[in-house]
């Protein structure tokens, strides 16, 4: 795909005088990428990409959903061989463009091996394994890097990175629950700026050479359930009732042969709930979940002074990797990759509860919530709830708030409240309404508002659709063509074009 345009006008990247108003480097902007995937023999897939952009501010002006949401542009070279549980791939990344940070790898190679039984069963092998040649290319109005272990140098010429993790799991049933205990050991091997950071942030002296062991248990149990039989309502849609409850827990501690590598050790309890009942005609009753509810409580040790927002525990692989090849810019600041080589950004920092509900009203109409509690301030990180609702024959509709703990994002906000509404209503065969409207409610401003009406002919679709993006000072008049059945020949924005199709 290619894009080119002569351009005489001003980007205008956000809200704050420094995002707005930017001259372009050039008029003559564009963008072009490739992508290929060859399936060779053997098992083997060859991955080729090219991505090129005229300058740092073209995608985000131009293709703001892609530049947000999308994987990074990359110009690499990618060959996999993935067969039964393991896989061995080679890569090479190299900058194509001249004002991006990247993190070159000429080569890196990685190979896996995964669920692999020894002894009949009686442990289970995983073996994750790397060896890189990096090199971070600081853009063409990047600062020079600093020299020595002091702050966070950047390196531009090739490095060394190696390291390999070898887990052993002892599954075993006690009684009918599932637990796995399990010892894990890791060695790292870094010859650029070395593994260098405290687990609070603090620097420390340089290592170069670190290991990490790692030891507990994953507890799985059945699952417990009730019914009640007698349960019956018309208005709730309910044809008796079954309450299931799944309990897990996962215990983890390190140990390791500095504090540059140290990480933290984790308690995590997770509850999953259920509520099904039975809904459909009397001879097809289906058993759906009227309500979901999952809980999970984190513990960790030599918690944080501060939050860094709302934390995840990904239970089954509290572990995280030495290496992190991903950086990217937010705003005008530099984010390096957050790893533990140099960072202290990665996995839990703080003890929280986290919990994700459902209310299924109907087979047309939900409640969706999640929240995240900080347990050592008594701050409700974030809280997210929603109301969604399908009515016949063509109208359906969403209305939600998202809060978000007032964190200083470094361009002068401190945390979101917004409010969102969207709305699309079949008017006749051949048209369709949509209507979308958010606001930030903490600082009293719109942030976006959205109109569209989609006209369906006999094997076309046009969308106009009239945009007021406030987050932007940016209001526009758009024009969408798609044929049917064939959306990669359509012109202009495609985020529609499902609303306009038959049921």
């Amino acid at each position: 795909m290619g894009y080119i345009i002569d351009d005489h006008g001003e980007d205008r990247l956000g809200r704050i005088d420094s995002r707005k108003n930017l001259e372009p480097p050039q008029e003559l902007r564009g963008r072009f990428q490739f992508q290929h995937r060859q399936f060779l023999p053997y098992s083997w897939q060859l991955t080729t990409e090219a991505g090129y952009t005229s300058d740092k501010n073209f995608l985000e002006q131009y293709y703001r959903s892609e530049f947000n949401a999308d994987k990074e542009q990359e110009t690499i070279v990618h060959a996999k061989r993935l067969e039964d549980n393991w896989a061995l791939s080679l890569l090479g990344k190299w900058r194509l463009n001249d004002f991006a940070d990247t993190m070159e790898e000429l080569p890196s190679a990685e190979f896996h091996w995964t669920g692999q039984s020894l002894w009949n069963d009686k442990l289970t092998l995983y073996s994750d394994n790397q060896v890189s040649r990096f090199r971070q290319r600081l853009g063409s109005d990047g600062q020079p890097a600093p020299s020595g272990d002091e702050g966070s140098p950047v390196l531009q010429d090739f490095f060394t990175f190696g390291s390999t993790r070898n887990e052993l799991d002892m599954p075993m049933a006690v009684g009918r629950s599932k637990v796995v205990p399990f010892v894990a050991g890791t060695v790292g091997y870094e010859d650029g700026s070395g593994f260098r950071t405290e687990i609070d942030g603090d620097p420390a002296s340089r290592e170069d050479e670190v290991w990490l062991g790692e030891g507990g248990v994953r507890v799985s149990t059945p699952a417990y359930w009730k019914v009640y039989p007698d349960v019956e309502s018309q208005l709730w849609d309910l044809s008796r009732l079954r309450h299931v409850i799944q309990p897990r827990l996962t215990a983890v501690a390190y140990t390791q042969s500095d504090s540059v590598v140290e990480q933290r050790d984790a308690l995590n309890l997770g509850v999953s709930q259920r509520l099904q009942t039975k809904r459909g005609p009397a001879d097809k009753l289906r058993t759906v979940d009227w309500m979901r509810l999952d809980v999970d409580f984190t513990w960790v040790n030599d918690s944080g002074d501060t939050s860094a927002g709302p934390d995840r525990f990904i239970w089954n692989r509290p572990y995280i990797p030495l290496a992190n090849t991903y950086d990217r810019r937010f705003g005008q600041v530099l984010l390096p990759p957050q790893d533990r080589r140099s960072s202290n950004v990665f996995g839990p920092a703080r003890n929280y509860i986290g919990a994700d509900y459902l209310w299924q009203l109907s087979d047309t109409t939900a409640v969706l919530s999640d929240l995240n509690y900080d347990m050592q301030s008594g701050v409700v990180q974030q809280f997210d709830i929603g109301f969604s609702r399908r009515r016949w024959p063509g109208l359906s509709y969403y209305i939600g708030s998202r809060y978000l703990r007032r964190l200083d994002n470094g361009l002068g906000e401190k945390g979101s409240n917004a409010l969102t509404f969207a709305a699309t209503y079949e008017l006749d065969p051949r048209y369709t309404l949509v209507f979308s409207q958010q606001m930030d409610l903490d600082y009293g401003l719109n942030i976006r508002s959205d109109i569209t009406v989609i006209r369906r002919y006999h094997r076309l679709y046009l969308a106009l659709t009239y945009s007021a993006d406030e987050s932007l000072n940016q209001h526009a008049v758009v024009i969408s063509i798609w044929p049917q059945g064939v959306p990669e020949m359509a012109i202009g924005p495609s985020r529609y074009m499902a609303l306009g199709t038959t049921n």
